[in-house]
This record gives C-alpha cells, sequence and structure tokens, in this order.
C-alpha cells in the first residue's frame, strides 16, 4: 500500500452529553446545531483534498480500527486527508490526520456505485471521542421506526469552522423519484426531507458523510450522503442505501483480514 501519514497529537478534550431538544432546529445543515461535544459522533471522519481555495471538504465514518466508509467521488483520486477528532477546522484537541492515496481506497466493483471503503495503515485505538458506528443487520424499512427521524453530522465551510449536526426525517420513495426520475434508484438508495422544516438539507461539504438511525442512545448508520447539493431548494436528499451494501463491506474486510495474515499488506490492483 503506497500510503503516508502524518500524524498531530496536541492537548486535551473532555466534554459531558447535554440533554438533547429535538425542537431546536435551525435552517439547514449548513446553519445546523454546533456539536459541543465528540461523544456525540465519535465515527464521524473528515476527508480533505486540495489546497487553500481549492479545497474540497467531505465527511466519512469510521466502521472498525482500520476501515473508513465514505462516497467514491470524495476519495477517487490523487491524495486526500483524514481528519480524525476535528471539532473545529482551526484545530482541535488530540486531532491528528493521515494522508493516503488511491491505493488506500477500494472502490464498489461496479466503479458507479457512489460508495468505497478506505483501508487504513494504522490501527486506530477507540475512546469515547473516537468510535466505530455499527452497520450490520441493520436492515432497509427505517421510515416507520422512530418516526423516521436521522441526523448526519458535517462542516459547512464558509459559514463556520465547527462542526454541525442536522436534523431530518426519511420520506418515501415515491417522493424522491417523482422529483429525481432516474436519479433515484429505490433500491439502492434512500431519501430525507428537513425535520420540521422543508428547506433543512445535507449540502456541498457534507459528501461521504453517514446518515444516522436511532441517535443519540442506539446510533446505527444507515446511508452515505451521495449527491451533494448547492443547498438552494429544498428537494430531498440522496443517500446511498447501506443495507443494500452490507454483504460487500463484511467480505472485502474479510478478505483483506485473510491476506494480512500472510504478512502481505494488502493494495488495490
Amino acid at each position: 500500500m503506497k500510503a503516508s501519514s502524518s500524524l498531530l497529537i496536541i492537548c486535551g478534550i473532555a466534554g459531558i452529553l447535554p440533554q438533547i431538544s429535538l425542537t431546536q432546529r435551525q435552517g439547514r445543515i449548513l446553519d445546523g446545531t454546533p456539536v459541543d461535544t465528540l461523544k456525540r459522533f465519535p465515527h464521524y471522519v473528515t476527508i480533505t483534498k486540495g489546497e487553500y481555495d481549492d479545497k474540497k471538504y467531505c465527511g466519512a465514518s469510521i466502521i472498525s480500527d482500520q476501515w473508513i466508509v465514505t462516497a467514491l467521488d470524495c476519495v477517487r483520486q490523487g491524495n486526500f486527508t483524514l481528519q480524525f477528532l476535528t471539532k473545529n477546522l482551526q484545530g482541535s484537541a488530540k486531532s491528528f490526520a493521515i494522508t493516503l492515496d488511491e491505493f488506500s481506497v477500494v472502490p464498489y466493483p461496479t466503479d458507479y456505485d457512489n460508495i468505497a471503503l478506505i483501508k487504513l495503515p494504522v490501527t486506530l485505538q477507540f475512546s469515547e471521542f473516537l468510535a466505530p458506528i455499527q452497520y450490520r443487520g441493520i436492515g432497509g424499512d427505517y421510515s416507520g421506526k422512530n418516526n423516521g427521524f436521522v441526523v448526519m453530522p458535517g462542516f459547512s465551510p464558509g459559514q463556520t469552522n465547527v462542526l454541525t449536526y442536522g436534523m431530518f426525517k426519511l420520506t418515501s420513495s415515491n417522493q424522491c423519484q417523482a422529483i429525481y426520475g432516474n436519479l433515484f434508484d429505490e433500491y439502492l438508495d434512500i431519501c430525507t426531507v428537513g425535520w420540521g422544516n422543508s428547506n433543512q438539507m445535507p449540502c456541498e461539504g457534507n459528501e461521504g458523510s453517514g446518515l444516522v438511525f436511532g441517535w443519540p442512545r442506539e446510533p446505527r448508520l444507515i446511508g452515505i450522503f451521495s449527491s451533494p447539493t448547492k443547498c438552494v431548494s429544498g428537494n430531498p436528499a440522496i443517500y446511498v442505501k447501506l443495507s443494500e451494501y452490507e454483504s460487500w463491506i463484511n467480505q472485502t474486510i474479510q478478505n483483506y483480514s485473510e491476506k494480512s495474515t500472510d504478512g502481505n499488506i494488502p493494495t488495490k490492483k
């Protein structure tokens, strides 16, 4: 595996989960609720590509101590940087970064589905601030559970440097197909509208971030934001339906694990 890494350890971090009010809504994830402690979303990873004014931001999710899941478009070509324990883009206590290239990326075999796994060259040490999120055995019908309430963390470059999260509601496939037509696949995608606010939606800079069901007590990763918009409309947001890719994820991790036990570091051919 061709990969370079840069680890930056600064100082301590602390926080206590506050009481959560679902009535504290704001317009969009661009104006979302600030994340006051990384305990809320310990699985969240920031991806950056490019430099200065040309920098692109994406999100990703930790699913094991050596694997990350995100949108393929975020890591398709060239180098990219994974930023862990980052609550503020200007710097966070104990944050660290790993710079990798496309040889660390395992795309879905079709190269069409906007989902990819990232194999880390290091083993993450978990804590209450850095931890994987459950994705196995979730199933595909969530709209009738918990009133369809879901959340998604993400940064909003240009508006705030602080990690925020938005609150959304799962909506019907029919509604999404009526708007997007063939761009929405009812078998491979899910979509959301704003929770109590039709204009609330994830936007540019949030691609690859994970849609979370059952938050905050039993968070489960159910989707990967795959179709970023410029936040100029109240149309539903589209996500890759993770349950349809669970077998591929499990098999990929198992295959790499078996190769590693032979003393080989697997790389993408």
